[in-house]
């Protein structure tokens, strides 16, 4: 008898630790999906759509000199955050002909590609901005959304301590 109540201890105490430690928060992000068309005379690149995730931010301590850029600006149009990106049109090949090594580069015309920005409670626009720093688009990103995850994970573990209460108080009967 004091076998199972011992069991029984443990495994809610690993049921609990489990739950805290799987409910514990990371960083959250924005993963902006993009579109560029460099056949397009104006705004070459559109967005596709804006996701918040659970994640990390990449550092931008290495940024290109001259090329586009994103803002995430607060309420009063202060920025928050920013850095500038290239476009990722180009693929890089290499291939042996004759004991020879040769490659070159391929330059897209269209391209899809995704920049991972940092979440802040405080933000209200993201903006993206060209080469010449003329705004091409800003949009709101989508505030924080109501995640059901923690729910199911705590409902899970009840339910598996409540079954092996259960399991357990039916072989103590027999």
């Amino acid at each position: 008898m004091k076998k199972i109540k011992i069991m029984l201890i443990i495994c809610m105490l690993l049921s609990l630790s489990c739950t805290f430690f799987a409910s514990a928060e990371t960083n959250k992000v924005w993963i902006v999906s993009l579109h560029y068309d460099s056949s397009k005379t104006a705004d070459k690149i559109t967005m596709n759509e804006v996701v918040l995730k659970y994640g990390y931010a990449p550092d931008m301590k290495l940024q290109p000199e001259n090329s586009y850029r994103l803002d995430v600006l607060d309420d009063k149009n202060n920025v928050i955050y920013s850095f500038k990106f290239d476009i990722p049109n180009k693929i890089f090949t290499d291939i042996t002909e004759e004991n020879e090594i040769k490659g070159g580069i391929i330059v897209l015309n269209q391209t899809d590609f995704a920049i991972i920005v940092p979440y802040y409670q405080n933000s209200l626009k993201i903006a993206v901005y060209d080469e010449m720093n003329k705004q091409i688009f800003s949009f709101n990103p989508t505030k924080e959304q109501k995640n059901n995850f923690n729910v199911w994970i705590i409902s899970s573990v009840i339910g598996f301590v409540l079954l092996l209460t259960i399991i357990i108080l039916r072989k103590r009967k027999e």
